[in-house]
């Protein structure tokens, strides 16, 4: 029993499990800094325009509370870790086992909005070292003597709602941050036309805004993208997308004709009917509307010739 009693201390196997736990806030704050483009305004037009059902939005939102929740709750046990608290044990396996469950339930999600070539393979690396970690550490917590005689020390009530608070306004502000919407700059435009005397300011913001407003539709393609190729429906299958100068493109395949078999100027005719009738009541491409961005649909046959291209202007829904 004395002998028992003496194996305390953050040393053996302990010193390994700290390390990690110092190290791991860095990869999820990595995570976490990989969804913050998702949501520009323009990034989560493009986004939502494809995904209806509002699955890929879940997702979105729910893996950057994840990361953020998981972020600060490996901030939370390394504090009791090294404070030796009597909690850290219950809730280093809690987040372990939360861990394991989620990382396939967020891999199987995704495959349901975005290719299956597209899907980060890391997902599900991340699912192997998280399942080998709890197999390895769970067991470790609950049978080590080592851990029944180190972690012992209590909290008072003042600690743990302090600590409790303090999270829970991380969690806030780094969600605030990360899906707070900033247009391109329509206000910032505004105030520099208004102020006569800087010209050249105004002109330079003018080119700013412009340039963050395309490298934005540049980040919003690269996301899409994720998520495609994809049948609109029995026929029309979206291939891509990029970003022009002001400009959003997509490209698409009609796959059960040739270029040859279909006249361009009644497909452009019938094209640009049905896509005004649902583009005009299309909250994104609203969206996209609004920051001046047109809307350009290219059209190709099943072997890959071009069928026509049509071109939706910010004010042809006024």
């Amino acid at each position: 029993m004395n002998k028992n009693k003496e194996i305390n201390g953050l040393g053996g196997w302990l010193i390994l499990l700290g390390i990690g736990l110092i190290f791991s806030p860095i990869k999820f704050l990595i995570s976490l800094s990989e969804f913050t483009p998702a949501f520009d305004q323009g990034v989560w037009t493009a986004l939502m325009q494809l995904d209806t059902s509002g699955l890929w939005a879940t997702i979105l939102i729910t893996e950057t509370i994840w990361n953020t929740v998981i972020f600060i709750a490996m901030l939370y046990l390394i504090f009791l870790f090294f404070s030796e608290r009597s909690t850290f044990p219950k809730l280093y396996i809690a987040v372990s086992l939360l861990t394991v469950v989620f990382l396939p339930l967020d891999y199987y999600l995704t495959s349901k909005v975005v290719h299956e070539s597209a899907i980060d393979k890391g997902v599900m690396k991340d699912f192997i070292v998280a399942l080998i970690g709890a197999a390895i550490w769970i067991p470790y917590l609950l049978m080590s003597k080592r851990v029944k005689n180190t972690f012992i020390k209590n909290g008072n009530k003042k600690e743990k709602t302090l600590v409790v608070a303090t999270c829970c306004c991380l969690v806030a502000v780094t969600l605030g941050l990360l899906i707070h919407d900033k247009p391109v700059g329509h206000q910032e435009l505004a105030i520099a036309d208004d102020d006569k005397q800087e010209t050249p300011k105004a002109e330079n913001n003018t080119v700013d805004e412009k340039q963050v407003l395309n490298d934005s539709l540049k980040l919003a393609a690269q996301q899409v993208n994720q998520t495609l190729p994809k049948m609109i429906d029995s026929e029309t299958r979206l291939d891509s997308s990029l970003a022009g100068d002001s400009k959003f493109i997509y490209k698409l395949t009609m796959i059960n004709y040739k270029a040859e078999e279909l006249s361009s100027d009644k497909f452009k005719k019938i094209a640009r009917e049905n896509l005004l009738s649902n583009v005009c009541t299309n909250p994104g491409i609203k969206a996209f509307f609004d920051r001046d961005v047109s809307v350009d649909y290219q059209y190709y046959g099943k072997l890959g010739n071009l069928i026509t291209g049509v071109e939706i202007m910010p004010d042809a829904c006024k």
